[in-house]
């Protein structure tokens, strides 16, 4: 709150976290959005090596993982969206 009630210091913050969501920005929708993917997909390895070591397949398992990662990058995707709106001039 001290921080944003200096008008510059406001200002500096608002148009580097603008940049920031920027495609090829360090926290745009593509670039998160690909590093979420990459952490499913780890965990998706994980389950087929762990099915394929004890013998023990249970779709739901993946299927959690597939919906959560889903539903997070919706979220990623829709804040992302919302604060380029907000933080536009």
């Amino acid at each position: 709150s001290p921080f944003h009630s200096v008008p510059e210091l406001d200002a500096a913050y608002r148009q580097r976290l603008l940049t920031s969501l920027q495609p090829g920005g360090v926290l745009s929708a593509d670039r998160l959005v690909e590093q979420i993917i990459a952490l499913e997909q780890r965990l998706l390895d994980d389950v087929t090596f762990w099915e394929a070591s004890t013998n023990d397949v249970r779709p739901e398992r993946r299927n959690q993982i597939v919906n959560g990662y889903a539903s997070i990058r919706t979220f990623v995707e829709g804040r992302t969206a919302y604060l380029q709106s907000v933080l536009a001039p």
